[in-house]
C-alpha cells in the first residue's frame, strides 16, 4: 500500500498556521532563550530543541540546514516554551485522533498482528516539527537521507515536493501538498522482522532560496516500556540507542 514509499490518504490536510507561527516566534529569539529549551533539559524521549549547526543532537546532523523542536505529551506541558504550550493541548489531541485513526486502518490493511498488539501496548506519539531558514540554502539537501525512528510517520499538514523517497534506487518526490500521508519507519521494520520495511527519505534543495516548515506525527515507543524485538527483551532506551547507532 505504501506506493513510492508513502501512501496517499485522500484526507485533506489540517492547516499548519498556528504551528508555523509557534515556531518563527520561536526560533526569532535570542539563543540565550532558545538554548533552555536543548534535548538535554528534557527528562524523557528525545523532546526538545535542535539548532542548525549543532553537533550533539539526537535527530539531526551538525550539516543539516534546519531547526527542529520535538514535541510530545511524555515530558510536563510547563517544559515546553511558550510559544508551544497551547499547541499541546487542543490541537494536539485533534491531530492525534486523525493520526490514531488512520494508523489503526493502516494496520488492519498489513494484517500483521503482533505489529497490532505491539502498537496497541507499548506507542506513544511525537511531533517533529522543522524549521529550513531560506538563507541556508547551500548544497544538494537540507535534511540528510534517513529512516524514521517510528513505527510510522504521518503528515496532518501535508507535504511539499522537497520531500523525496528512495524507490527503487531513484528518489521520487513526494506529491500530495494538500493531503495527510503515512509512512513505514525503522520500528515496524524491526517489529515485522523486515516484512515491512522502512522508507529512506531525505529533503532536497527547492528551486528558489525560500524558508520551509514541516510538521511529522512519529508513533514511538513509550518512555520506560519494556517489550520484545527479535524475539529478545528489549526497553524503550535500548531500542532508541539502535536506532541512533545507525548513523
Amino acid at each position: 500500500m505504501f506506493r513510492n514509499g508513502y501512501h496517499k490518504t485522500g484526507i485533506k490536510a489540517l492547516d499548519d498556521d498556528a504551528f508555523k507561527k509557534a515556531f518563527k516566534n520561536f526560533v526569532s529569539k535570542d539563543f540565550s532563550y532558545r538554548e533552555n529549551f536543548l534535548q538535554k533539559h528534557f527528562k524523557k524521549s528525545i523532546d526538545g530543541y535542535s539548532y542548525l549547526g549543532q553537533e550533539d543532537s539526537l535527530n539531526q546532523y551538525d550539516f543539516d540546514q534546519l531547526h527542529s523542536f520535538v514535541l510530545s505529551r511524555f515530558n510536563n506541558l510547563d517544559d515546553f516554551p511558550d510559544e508551544f504550550r497551547p499547541l499541546l493541548t487542543e490541537p494536539w489531541d485533534k491531530i492525534l485522533g486523525l493520526v490514531k485513526n488512520l494508523e489503526r486502518q493502516v494496520l488492519e490493511k498489513i494484517g500483521d498482528n503482533e505489529v497490532v498488539k505491539f502498537y496497541e501496548r507499548h506507542i506513544g506519539h511525537m511531533m517533529s516539527a522543522n524549521y529550513y531558514p531560506a538563507e541556508c540554502c547551500l548544497g544538494q539537501e537540507r535534511l540528510s537521507m534517513h529512516k524514521d525512528v517510528s513505527m510510522f510517520t504521518v503528515f496532518p499538514f501535508g507535504v511539499d515536493r522537497d520531500l523525496e523517497f528512495l524507490v527503487n534506487d531513484s528518489w521520487e518526490s513526494a506529491d500530495a501538498l494538500k493531503e495527510v500521508i503515512i509512512f513505514p519507519g525503522y520500528l515496524i521494520e524491526r517489529i515485522s522482522k523486515g516484512s515491512i520495511k522502512a522508507v529512506e527519505h531525505r529533503v532536497r534543495q527547492p528551486e528558489g532560496v525560500i524558508e520551509r516548515f514541516s510538521f511529522a506525527i512519529f508513533s514511538i515507543p513509550i518512555p520506560d516500556h519494556r517489550f520484545v524485538l527479535d524475539d529478545k527483551p528489549s526497553t524503550t532506551t535500548e531500542f532508541m540507542d539502535e536506532y541512533l547507532n545507525l548513523f
